[in-house]
């Protein structure tokens, strides 16, 4: 599903554009930065690997929207 949403945001943005994207799923993330092996979901990947392949896209992780939540709950 984490892959889906990367292909659908990345697909919206024009070639030759420079992307920071933000995650919190780290196996989106750590799978796009070559850190984890492609080894389930290949058809997606490739896809990623389309999508991406005229645009210069930097892949972060962040914690999850719950962490977030908590947080600001606790401030306030």
């Amino acid at each position: 599903m984490e892959i889906c949403a990367v292909i659908l945001a990345l697909s919206k943005i024009p070639e030759g554009k420079r992307v920071e994207l933000y995650s919190d799923s780290q196996y989106v993330v750590n799978t796009a930065k070559g850190i984890f092996a492609k080894s389930k979901n290949c058809d997606l990947w490739e896809e990623l690997d389309n999508v991406m392949a005229n645009k210069d896209v930097q892949f972060f992780w962040v914690r999850g929207i719950m962490e977030i939540i908590t947080m600001n709950d606790a401030i306030n």
